[in-house]
């Protein structure tokens, strides 16, 4: 399934960014720049999202045996990558967990991240990249409604209507144009 980039498509992505932006509030933009740390802070940002979108299509190209083989894979080398760091840096102390402590690790290992890459490669192979970059869209919209709900926040006004330019967004960028028939009586 190739995506090529339309017009419409862009500017989609146009008007989710701009909503981001409104979501943010536009005085978050006056803390870019500075000092050259809080510079590769922001280009390490940047690079991380430029690489989740990297990876959006890679997955798209490479996925050919199913999104399983893909997410399990992608499982696997990550703890055959993380497995020697985490011995080189552990303390050497030995670690008594609590249950709670062992709960919290089996959750994390089975929800948001087996769970979350099987889900990720899923909506890919079907979707494609452009729908699952566009999701990442909400990502903010969601953090600022559980501040609502959780932690009693009260978003500007500006956050809403960022809310309304992302979900604009994401409908022009998917809206496929079909036209509905009209049956003459």
């Amino acid at each position: 399934m190739h995506e090529p980039l339309t017009r419409q498509r862009l500017a989609g992505f146009v008007l989710g960014f701009t909503g981001i932006v409104f979501l943010m509030e536009p005085a978050a933009l006056s803390g870019l720049g500075g000092s050259s740390l809080r510079i590769v802070g922001q280009l390490a940002v940047l690079c991380g999202a430029l690489c989740y979108a990297t990876n959006s299509v890679l997955a798209r190209l490479l996925i050919r045996d199913g999104f399983l083989v893909a997410a399990t894979g992608t499982l696997v080398m990550s703890a055959v990558i993380s497995l020697p760091l985490v011995a080189l840096h552990g303390s050497g102390v030995p670690v008594q967990p609590t249950a709670g402590s062992v709960a919290a690790v089996i959750w994390l290992g089975v929800g948001p991240t087996a769970v979350a890459t099987i889900c990720y490669y899923r909506v890919i192979s079907s979707a494609g990249p452009t729908f699952m970059s566009l999701v990442n869209y909400m990502s903010p919209a969601v953090a600022v409604f559980l501040g609502v709900g959780l932690l009693g926040e009260k978003p500007a006004v500006s956050a809403y209507l960022g809310l309304v330019l992302i979900l604009s967004g994401i409908a022009l960028s998917q809206w496929r144009g079909r036209a509905i028939a009209v049956r003459p009586r």
